[in-house]
């Protein structure tokens, strides 16, 4: 996606954390890894969160060599059950670590789809145990909760503050696009210290 009129959102994302390094070494893998976030509006106009061991907008992974359109036209029909329209391109997320040997960048395609009266079910395949919509200015309070998260004892639940917070620089900045139409962070971001 190379069109000038999609915006381009940089961040950079350092904790000190012991593992913060270990999570952005497997975060950002050969260099760079990009996913599609799909923004899912409903005939109210709000958006659909999924359950997969977070509430959540959904999200689905690049494959090699695949564009961010086939990615989310590909992804909305495994999520959703069915394909839904684009509405437009809301934004490119580049996420680099503050590791100095973490390099590259993280990439979120961000798009915006009409999921009109349709309903999405369960999807135990993709790990989709439920779905609800919230209106658009409720993202930031997701945000929050995501950032909130804190290390559970299953084999990688260390990782959680971490993920939570990536998660929530994308569920505030699809707020900020869709409420006031653009980007007013800060480029910089920190993520919990685990202190």
């Amino acid at each position: 996606m190379t069109d000038p009129s999609i915006p381009q959102v940089a961040r950079r994302m350092s904790s000190s954390a012991a593992d913060f390094a270990a999570w952005a070494a497997q975060f950002i893998v050969d260099g760079t890894r990009a996913e599609v976030l799909m923004v899912v509006q409903n005939a109210q106009d709000e958006v659909w969160l999924h359950h997969k061991g977070e509430w959540r907008l959904p999200t689905g992974t690049l494959q090699r060599g695949e564009d961010a359109t086939a990615c989310v036209a590909r992804e909305v029909v495994e999520e959703f059950g069915v394909p839904l329209p684009v509405i437009r391109a809301l934004a490119i997320l580049h996420l680099e670590m503050d590791v100095p040997e973490v390099r590259g960048a993280f990439l979120s395609y961000l798009f915006l789809l009409d999921g009109g009266t349709h309903i999405p079910e369960h999807v135990p395949d993709e790990g989709i145990d439920g779905w609800r919509t919230v209106p658009v200015g409720e993202l930031y309070a997701e945000a929050a909760r995501l950032r909130a998260l804190t290390p559970t004892p299953e084999p990688k639940g260390w990782r959680r503050p971490f993920w939570g917070a990536f998660r929530a620089l994308e569920h505030e900045l699809v707020a900020d696009l869709l409420t006031t139409g653009h980007d007013h962070r800060p480029e910089s971001v920190t993520a919990p210290s685990g202190d």
